[in-house]
């Protein structure tokens, strides 16, 4: 918690101390004097408690559990009856998930920022990109796509205004899956570790691990299996060779053939390009008088995502990266919360362990009109700045 919060819990508990002891000793007969300091004591208590609420709301506290006293796992294994109250007043939504000893639960944000994790690639493009999974729609989404638009046009005076026929059905059906990571703790853990330290540590890295699963899954699913189709396997994007870059121009250059092609298949302006970090890095130390002297947050008409998730193995070389170029509205991911399940092992097998997985349910729609992704590869990736 942080002090300003301690602060103004410290006063609404002061005040509320107050209000009773003020209460207890005159018993209600102490006059008006004393009724005013015993409102005023109720008015201090009401401005502190709107105020904490209002800091740790923000800030992402939730009560028991930020207070480093009680651990959010500890809980979900335990489940007595304090800690069923603990969790009540967190707000921590509980899901059955459907399989033994097991409870989803929706991660409090602030379990997840307190630790150095393990290096990944985090979630860049989703982070422009997803949007909330629809409620009640089963293993499957199914977006609409509209397959006869309507048209407009000017109306001479006095005359009817032109009729067309809109058609829409049912896109292609998206598999919902999920994108999980499990790991196994000793139970002495949860007896014995105090505070949410341990909190932060297995759902820190769980968490980081599922998030960046899930990005390069939108980059890189090949649309076979489980895995969702990403955005460099969707079949009909606009394919762009780039053979060779000796100078940050030559790739603007075909940066700008992605966003010229990218735009007029979505009739909008394209608004991302991605690439992995190596390509930024060499992009801007090959900066010459035709570019700013440093890397842009954009690239022409769009914003840059640097994003490590793509891969730089591709091409015949298996040395390549590539870059992407799309209009961000022609794209769909969509994700639940991050949910938390724990599992009991049986006596048989691990009586001393307990199984903890983090995931989401996640499904992605990246072919809705594929003539808005351009796909930028060749030899002219594979060099690095040095």
């Amino acid at each position: 918690m942080s002090t300003l919060a301690q602060v103004l819990q410290e006063r609404a508990t002061a005040a509320a101390k107050r209000a009773l002891a003020l209460a207890a000793r005159h018993g209600g007969e102490g006059g008006l004097t004393r009724e005013v300091e015993i409102e005023e004591s109720l008015e201090d208590l009401d401005r502190y408690s709107a105020l904490l609420d209002r800091i740790t709301r923000h800030a992402g506290d939730f009560g028991p559990y930020s207070s480093g006293r009680h651990s959010f796992l500890a809980d979900l294994v335990e489940r007595d009856r304090q800690a069923d109250e603990r969790l009540d007043l967190a707000g921590a939504e509980r899901r059955d998930i459907g399989f033994a000893n097991a409870l989803g639960s929706a991660i409090p944000i602030s379990l997840l920022s307190a630790i150095s994790e393990y290096a990944r690639g985090g979630r860049p493009l989703l982070e422009r990109i997803s949007a909330p999974m629809p409620d009640g729609v089963g293993n499957q989404l199914r977006p609409l796509t509209v397959t006869a638009a309507v048209t407009a046009g000017a109306i001479a005076e006095g005359s009817a205004i032109g009729a067309s026929d809109l058609a829409v059905t049912n896109g292609t059906a998206l598999t919902i899956t999920m994108v999980g990571a499990r790991t196994r703790a000793s139970r002495v853990l949860f007896q014995r570790t105090p505070s949410a330290a341990f909190d932060a540590v297995v759902l820190g890295e769980l968490a980081a691990a599922t998030d960046a699963e899930c990005d390069r899954l939108a980059l890189t699913g090949t649309g076979t299996g489980a895995e969702p189709r990403g955005l460099l396997n969707v079949a009909g994007t606009n394919a762009i060779t780039i053979a060779t870059a000796t100078t940050g121009q030559d790739l603007l250059t075909k940066i700008a053939a992605g966003v010229t092609q990218s735009s007029a298949g979505s009739k909008q302006p394209a608004d991302l390009t991605v690439m992995h970090s190596r390509r930024a890095a060499w992009f801007g130390s090959r900066a010459d008088t035709m570019l700013l002297p440093s890397l842009p947050r954009g690239v022409l008409t769009t914003d840059l995502v640097v994003d490590d998730n793509l891969a730089t193995n591709l091409g015949g070389g298996t040395n390549e990266d590539r870059v992407i170029v799309l209009r961000s509205r022609d794209v769909g991911w969509y994700e639940t919360p991050l949910m938390v399940a724990v599992l009991e092992q049986t006596p048989s097998t691990a009586p001393g362990q307990v199984d903890i997985a983090v995931f989401r349910m996640v499904a992605g729609d990246f072919g809705r009109r594929p003539t808005s992704i351009s796909v930028l590869s060749g030899a002219g990736l594979a060099v690095v700045a040095s």
